[in-house]
């Protein structure tokens, strides 16, 4: 076969019509895929923004028709806004589609030309050995071509950066606009609602990218927050302002305790048969039952999905002490309540397949201070782990109100931890099931004494 013949051969590959639309077909799959979270972020706040400016529109109506000028001014400008920041958002996820699609089959049709070149002279050439230099140049073409194959992920990563940047720049267009606001006080809003947008938005795609699974556990917890938080109470003063008969209910935003129960919530809805979770609790985070959708989490990952779980109540070295219940007498009461409750779950809680467990255990003075003494660095004797494949995230609550909670995925941190759990799990006291637990707890709790109820 002719070599000329063949070089323009594999020069003209894949640069035909058809050939050009098949490879445009095939990368509009990995566009979405790279482009995906910033076009579906950008329409949805888009869109909803959009909505909240005839929202406020229709309010600033109602305040000019009552002569409440200054909050009818304040809700002007709360429309601009949205209308501004809406149009601004959807452009954006548009544009950076389209970006991220154009840049995809640009870079596989240059990638598949200098592929198929050097492809084609190789299969040609190799039988040739006076055309050594030739195949040469050809083998190095393919592993040039090769490691650029494989270096796709930073190709990724700076197609990423380049949303980002069109991102915060239809921001600042759209929502501050062309010129500027002059007015000091419509420039500090906007301002703050450039920077408020766009930190929302990249805190989300940055849980994004790392990709683990407690991320998207946090990922869904803020969709949760900003669903119920702004979005049913939208509704609510539209309907009000819509029907204008009967009442409206809002929903206040959530307090520490119940934050803080969903947070937990997410993290073990999203552990599977075979992961575990261990937690050595105090009694305070039990109070007023702060902790429901924990509990019933829980309750479907031990049943339903075959989850091990074990729990070892401490109640020395609390970080407050233990107070007294409003749905009981007194203290020991309390306690009593607490542990009989945890003691039929215990019992009442089987998985699927019988490998799903919920045991509990009581950690009593000679053991704690068995703890203190093989741990004398460590501060923090309540925690929880969650483990999920190779992935561990602990929780530390330091306040019975819920209201300083921290995570950490550090794997010198979960070891050292789940040393501590072990040795804890260890030297706690069982509980049997043989009709006798109801006197060991009436003992256990003469042997905690006052300590845990001062």
């Amino acid at each position: 076969m002719d070599t000329h013949q063949t070089n323009a051969e594999a020069a003209t590959f894949p640069k035909d019509f058809s050939e050009n639309a098949r490879q445009a077909k095939d990368e509009l799959g990995p566009a979405f895929v790279s482009s995906g979270p910033y076009v579906l972020v950008g329409l949805v706040f888009g869109f909803f923004f959009v909505a909240a400016h005839y929202f406020f529109n229709l309010i600033k109506g109602i305040l000019e028709a009552n002569s409440h000028s200054y909050w009818a001014w304040l809700f002007g400008v709360l429309a601009i806004l949205s209308e501004h920041l809406g149009i601004g958002l959807i452009v954006a996820a548009i544009a950076v589609f389209f970006y991220e699609w154009g840049a995809h089959i640009k870079k596989t049709i240059e990638r598949g030309d200098r592929l198929a070149n050097a492809i084609n002279l190789f299969n040609q050439m190799k039988s040739n050995e006076q055309r050594t230099d030739e195949l040469t140049r050809a083998i190095n073409d393919v592993d040039r071509m090769l490691t650029i194959l494989n270096t796709q992920n930073r190709a990724n990563e700076a197609a990423a950066a380049t949303g980002r940047k069109a991102l915060e720049k239809g921001l600042s267009t759209v929502i501050g606009g062309l010129p500027p606001r002059v007015d000091p006080v419509e420039s500090k809003v906007l301002g703050e609602a450039i920077a408020n947008c766009g930190q929302l938005i990249f805190a989300i795609e940055s849980l994004r990218v790392m990709g683990t699974w407690p991320n998207y556990s946090y990922i869904k917890f803020l969709s949760d927050l900003l669903k119920v938080t702004v979005g049913e109470n939208a509704e609510k003063f539209s309907a009000l302002y819509k029907t204008k008969k009967g009442e409206q209910h809002f929903i206040v935003p959530p307090n520490a305790a119940q934050m803080a129960d969903a947070i937990l919530a997410t993290q073990i809805e999203a552990i599977e048969e075979s992961d575990s979770y261990d937690v050595i609790s105090d009694l305070g985070s039990w109070d007023n039952k702060q902790l429901t959708k924990l509990h019933g989490a829980t309750s479907d990952a031990v049943n339903k999905r075959d989850v091990c779980v074990r729990r070892v109540f401490n109640p020395y070295d609390m970080p407050k002490p233990l107070r007294t219940s409003k749905e009981v007498k007194d203290a020991k009461n309390y306690i009593s309540c607490v542990l009989n409750s945890h003691l039929m779950d215990s019992r009442g809680w089987k998985g699927r397949n019988g490998s799903g467990r919920y045991d509990i255990k009581v950690l009593e003075r000679d053991g704690f201070e068995k703890l203190k003494g093989k741990y004398s660095d460590n501060k923090d004797w309540h925690f929880g782990i969650f483990s999920h494949g190779s992935i561990s995230v602990i929780f530390k609550v330091s306040k019975p109100d819920l209201s300083d909670m921290a995570l950490t995925i550090d794997p010198e941190l979960i070891n050292a931890k789940r040393s501590i759990f072990d040795d804890a799990w260890n030297w706690a006291t069982e509980i049997p099931a043989d009709g006798s637990e109801l006197t060991l707890l009436r003992d256990i709790l003469d042997r905690w004494g006052d300590y845990c109820l001062e």
